[in-house]
């Protein structure tokens, strides 16, 4: 019985460890959300106030607040991305094109906000999650006319939803996997504890009850990540069966 306690503390010790280390993971990520995704939901409000305000502005044909909101729009995005140029320099266009291409211009300046906008979304969400990949890294679309864009897009999108159905079966697998090992090698540990703890005939001393229920609340502890680890990698293989379709 001594021995299998041991075998049991050794095994709850290194489950802790591993709950110790997802634990600091999810707090660095949730100071993440918190702090830096909160500033970029702020900033991507700005960009629709500015393309709401641009939109009203060629309407009334205020050419003057068109060119202030170049002005805006240039301290809001980085001057060094090429498409964030683009967008400053198309509204500047725009304050200088004629009356019948006004609205081509403006459709174009939405089309390379929302690219933008759809982009910073998604890069926030993955930077979020539990597992970043830098090679799965979203990447940011480049404007082009709907005739071109059209069929390309979709088929981004239907072997990005089948990449992410593969990365997503493989965790699933691996955490279940880990989820049967912790219950294969644990019952009859635990079986044993219990009928050692119930044996009427025996004494045991609060230092003998107080390992055992520390040990009980350590293998708690490495269930619970695993466990959500499992709940996450199954949602995100519904959600990506359900994109492929």
């Amino acid at each position: 019985m001594n021995l299998s306690l041991l075998e049991c503390l050794a095994t709850g010790l290194s489950a802790a460890c591993v709950t110790a280390l997802v634990t600091f993971t999810l707090v660095v990520r949730r100071a993440h959300t918190d702090n830096i995704a909160k500033e970029r939901t702020k900033w991507r409000a700005r960009l629709r106030e500015v393309a709401d305000e641009l939109a009203h502005a060629v309407e009334t044909v205020d050419r003057f607040r068109i060119r202030r909101i170049a002005h805006t729009l240039k301290l809001l995005l980085n001057p060094f991305e090429v498409e964030d140029e683009q967008i400053v320099s198309t509204v500047v266009r725009l304050a200088d094109c004629s009356l019948d291409k006004r609205h081509e211009v403006l459709s174009e300046v939405t089309t390379r906000l929302a690219l933008l906008l759809q982009h910073d979304w998604e890069q926030c969400k993955h930077e979020t999650q539990l597992w970043t990949p830098r090679r799965a890294a979203p990447k940011r679309g480049c404007f082009a006319p709907p005739s071109e864009t059209s069929s390309s897009s979709a088929g981004k999108q239907k072997q990005s939803s089948w990449l992410s159905i593969f990365v997503s079966s493989t965790l699933l697998l691996f955490v279940a996997a880990m989820l049967f090992f912790l219950t294969a090698e644990l019952s009859d540990v635990f079986k044993e504890a219990i009928v050692y703890f119930n044996d009427p005939s025996l004494h045991h001393s609060m230092r003998e009850w107080a390992g055992f229920y520390g040990l009980v609340v350590m293998v708690g502890c490495a269930w619970l990540p695993l466990y959500l680890v499992f709940k996450v990698c199954e949602k995100k293989l519904v959600d990506a069966g359900v994109r492929s379709i």
